[in-house]
């Protein structure tokens, strides 16, 4: 059934908006597919992007409003005779300059953050570039925790969830951005306890062809969630790759690491799920460490950080 069509005869539907959390290429590959005949916009999450002007598709218009609330998506439709005569699509910049905080929001966020302010505040060390988490493949903040968890566990291979949460922090005037309590739970706010595994070489390059795959297929309802998840203790090379069973290409890696060889990792316990049948998947050392507890240690040490 064709999900537009089907919906707005059901309802008798001037217009039809898809909420979607796909990420932008799987929105733009549902717009171009035939079940979504009838839809006119697909307003879309996941990936974060800052879609200015709708992505026209074949069947539907994609649209994706960045992140961290710094923009608002607005649609406005023109009605005219009982029929939609127009539409218009702005991507609006939350300017803290132009659009000042509700008092009796913020009078309400300080209420629930006064017993907390002296940690939230508290300044553990800085750092001299910037501190984001946007790009695909690698960024500050989750080197800065790999770091931490490699200095502080000693794997041979540190693993992490590409995450996309926090919020970027530029550095000063004084060329350093404060890294505080409060920052430090934003790219940490799950909490985990530090746990290791064994796992071969060839679990490794298995598990990572299928982790590039999720984010390079060239098939994008093959993409699953568009970020490539942070390592250290690996050199990858990136290089297409010919499916042996298919022929088609899609992503690929050449690595150092040797199929044959154990090796103990730091997986966040997300990760290890997906790295089949991992051996000795225990508790690091008898006393539980968690990320958090490793990362500010290295912060505190290493400041100011630098790359």
């Amino acid at each position: 059934m064709l999900l537009g069509t089907g919906v707005a005869r059901a309802g008798q539907c001037d217009f039809i908006i898809i909420l979607a959390h796909l990420g932008l290429s799987q929105q733009i590959h549902l717009a171009n597919s035939p079940v979504c005949a009838g839809v006119n916009y697909i307003f879309g999450g996941d990936t974060h992007e800052r879609v200015r002007t709708p992505i026209q598709c074949t069947y539907a218009k994609v649209v994706e409003p960045g992140a961290f609330g710094s923009f608002v998506g607005r649609l406005d439709l023109h009605i005219k005779d009982g029929k939609i005569a127009a539409e218009r699509y702005e991507l609006i910049e939350v300017d803290a300059k132009k659009h000042k905080p509700k008092p009796a929001v913020e009078k309400l966020i300080n209420e629930l953050e006064s017993p907390f302010s002296s940690d939230i505040h508290k300044i553990h060390g800085y750092s001299t570039v910037p501190l984001y988490r946007y790009f695909v493949i690698e960024n500050t903040i989750d080197t800065l925790i790999l770091e931490a968890l490699s200095w502080r566990v000693g794997t041979d291979i540190v693993l992490s969830n590409g995450f996309r949460f926090c919020p970027p922090r530029n550095v000063g005037p004084d060329g350093r951005a404060p890294i505080t309590e409060g920052y430090i739970f934003d790219m940490l706010p799950v909490d985990s306890r530090v746990r290791t595994a064994k796992v071969s070489g060839r679990q490794l390059l298995d598990w990572l062809e299928k982790e590039l795959n999720n984010v390079f297929a060239k098939d994008a309802s093959k993409r699953f969630g568009g970020w490539v998840v942070k390592f250290k203790g690996m050199e990858v090379e990136f290089l297409p790759l010919a499916n042996r069973e298919t022929g088609t290409k899609g992503a690929g890696r050449r690595q150092t690491t040797r199929p044959e060889r154990i090796y103990s990792v730091w997986p966040a316990n997300a990760t290890a799920t997906r790295i089949r049948c991992c051996a000795e998947f225990r508790t690091f050392r008898k006393e539980p460490i968690h990320r958090i507890r490793c990362t500010k240690p290295c912060v505190i040490t290493w400041r100011p950080i630098r790359r």
